[in-house]
């Protein structure tokens, strides 16, 4: 069988925008703007470091086809568009993304970005030695920042030591004070 024609392949390259490092994994892996996770493939000096221990939270349009998937209503084009979906499927939610990259720019020199699977991410503040969390979907970043600080200035005027300080509930932020 002789076949004629053209076979054009079109091959975009991802950019990494994250550096997701997790307990228990060999390596790290990088994230790009979508959120999509793929292998770790020579420097990664200029990333943003994610230190976690756990993966991030499933995107809300994957829960949402995993849901799709598990009703017995769905007909036959719709699953078959969930399986095509599959491995195109984000790992960090890509609205989550551009907030991340925003909070990293206000973790303080000496500290790293961490993910928590119960609190979400945040960093050991290194002046005063207290975890900071910001929670895991991190909506209104500077709101979230602005909100940090006046309770820290506030612990600093009385010059007393929280253990945790989290905004993770941005309308009910709350600390823990050290034992």
């Amino acid at each position: 069988v002789k076949v004629n024609g053209t076979v054009t392949i079109k091959v975009i390259e991802r950019v990494p925008v994250l550096t997701w490092d997790q307990d228990g994994e060999l390596q790290p892996f990088w994230v790009d703007v979508d959120g999509r996770l793929f292998p770790a493939m020579g420097s990664s000096e200029n990333l943003v470091v994610v230190h976690a221990n756990a993966s991030p939270p499933v995107p809300p349009q994957v829960l949402v086809a995993r849901e799709m998937e598990a009703t017995p209503e769905v007909d036959a084009a719709e699953q078959e568009e969930a399986e095509s979906e599959k491995g195109r499927e984000p790992w960090l939610d890509p609205d989550l993304v551009p907030h991340l990259l925003h909070l990293a720019r206000s973790v303080p020199e000496g500290s790293k970005l961490i993910y928590d699977s119960e609190r979400g991410f945040g960093w050991q503040d290194p002046t005063h030695k207290w975890m900071v969390y910001f929670g895991k979907q991190l909506d209104q970043p500077e709101m979230r920042l602005r909100i940090y600080q006046a309770i820290a200035e506030m612990f600093e005027e009385k010059q007393r030591k929280p253990a945790i300080i989290s905004v993770e509930f941005i309308h009910a932020p709350y600390y823990r004070m050290e034992p």
